[in-house]
């Protein structure tokens, strides 16, 4: 029996190898691609429709004092934040040995390089987080993002050259959600209850 094996599978892989090779070229990035006359109206608005906080921040300056105000610091006991210029964290990611310790995160503070009006998302990579697991352990999640660093749709995003594809990265789009039990949607179902989005305007 394995003797027939072998020779079925010697026999699949033959054919295999012989099949020729037919290249397909790679999509074309030009296009008519959506455009938005505000692009930082729309993504904040689009963020908002997919159950994010969106708050505008006149400056780097104002930041501190918009995170101290959110509903999620309330309560927070642990706080950590890989943003820069922001002062609010009571613990130092860097000096964390095992990203198990962060089962008790309760607000992660980050800055996304990247935002796309059409879909509200944010790409976060981990140049600045030690341990990219605070950005899915952590039980309310602020994002900041600079408004010029907002574009119209992911097309231009994956155009600028902004995005370090050598290391981690990810979009975020709204607090962790699904709608798979009984097609009734859960916010806060496997990530983030909550995510708040902070635009720095005119930076």
């Amino acid at each position: 029996m394995e003797a027939g094996m072998s020779n079925a599978k010697t026999k699949i892989l033959a054919r295999l190898a012989g099949q020729s090779d037919i290249s397909v070229e790679l999509p074309k990035l030009t296009g008519d691609w959506i455009q938005y006359t505000d692009p930082v109206e729309q993504f904040c608005d689009t963020a908002i429709e997919i159950s994010a906080c969106v708050h505008l921040a006149n400056g780097r300056d104002d930041c501190t004092e918009l995170i101290n105000r959110l509903v999620c610091m309330d309560t927070a006991e642990m706080v950590c934040c890989c943003a820069a210029d922001v002062e609010v964290a009571s613990l130092v990611l860097s000096s964390v040995a095992d990203p198990h310790e962060l089962e008790l995160l309760d607000v992660f503070i980050a800055e996304g390089k990247i935002g796309v009006a059409e879909n509200g998302a944010i790409w976060v990579d981990d140049h600045d987080i030690a341990h990219r697991a605070a950005l899915f352990l952590t039980q309310h999640l602020v994002l900041i993002i600079k408004s010029g660093k907002i574009l119209n749709n992911l097309t231009e995003a994956y155009s600028s050259g902004v995005m370090d594809f050598s290391r981690f990265g990810c979009w975020i789009s709204g607090p962790s959600k699904t709608a798979d039990i009984e097609q009734s949607l859960v916010i806060g179902a496997h990530g983030a209850r909550t995510l708040d989005i902070i635009v720095i305007l005119d930076e």
